[in-house]
């Protein structure tokens, strides 16, 4: 907060949102801001999934939170597992669990629904039923899997992207981030605007129209992941990065 964030990601699965909670109620109570000035989002986990489960999942999200309404509200995953035996069920969960995210949302609770690692198919078919459509798409995207497809499906039918893992996921199995730290097209890009690899890297997802999610527990970090308003990258720049994608996930492709 005090370096200037106002955007917090949280997820049942995460197990983090007691700890925001308690840290914005801290904030509030200081006047360091208002409710309405912090955007707050909460992701319901697979286990949750279901009308009756959603909901009341939900409900304990907020007392965790200490907030009576979150942003955006969004399920985690678009099914419970993969393979092809779990395609009915993940259909009718995915279904269900929307429609409780509507009902929350009609009771003002929730302010607005996402969903998080849905590709073009899954979005395709909510679109076909969701009286209320998806405003957000939260999914992987760095330089080295730049989903440009599902981008510009999500840019066509006014959906705003969320990229999470925008630094390559450092911590998780998979990770790419220091592979993309010293990469010699991003560290020359760097170089050419006096920014970090990690500077450039944002700046592109911001100039493609997404919403970057970058973690970091360093304060130089975090602040210079907020310093990247600044400059702004050419469009050869711009097409060397995308000439970079591998396809590569550092999670897990939810096809």
């Amino acid at each position: 907060l005090k370096e200037g964030y106002r955007v917090f990601d949280t997820a049942q699965k995460y197990r983090n949102e007691e700890g925001v909670g308690r840290g914005l109620r801290n904030a509030f109570a200081k006047g360091l801001v208002a409710r309405d000035e912090v955007f707050v989002t909460t992701k319901v986990w697979v286990d949750n999934y279901g009308y009756e489960k959603c909901i009341a999942s939900v409900l304990d999200s907020l007392d965790r939170l200490q907030l009576d309404y979150v942003d955006c509200l969004m399920p985690h995953w678009p099914g419970v597992g993969l393979g092809p035996k779990l395609a009915e069920e993940n259909a009718r969960l995915r279904r269900e669990t929307w429609q409780a995210l509507e009902w929350l949302q009609e009771q003002g609770l929730v302010r607005q629904l996402g969903v998080g690692n849905y590709n073009q198919r899954h979005l395709a078919e909510l679109l076909e039923y969701a009286v209320v459509p998806p405003a957000i798409s939260q999914f992987e995207v760095h330089p080295y899997n730049s989903r440009y497809d599902l981008v510009q499906f999500c840019q066509d039918n006014n959906i705003q992207v969320n990229a999470y893992s925008p630094l390559g996921g450092k911590g998780n199995k998979g990770a790419v981030t220091d592979l993309l730290l010293k990469d010699p097209v991003l560290r020359s890009i760097a170089t050419k605007y006096g920014k970090t690899t990690a500077q450039v890297i944002l700046r592109w997802d911001l100039q493609r129209g997404m919403v970057p999610i970058p973690k970091s527990s360093s304060l130089q970090h975090l602040h210079e992941n907020a310093d990247v308003y600044d400059f702004a990258l050419s469009p050869e720049d711009m097409s060397a990065i995308q000439a970079l994608d591998r396809g590569a996930f550092v999670i897990l492709d939810s096809e």
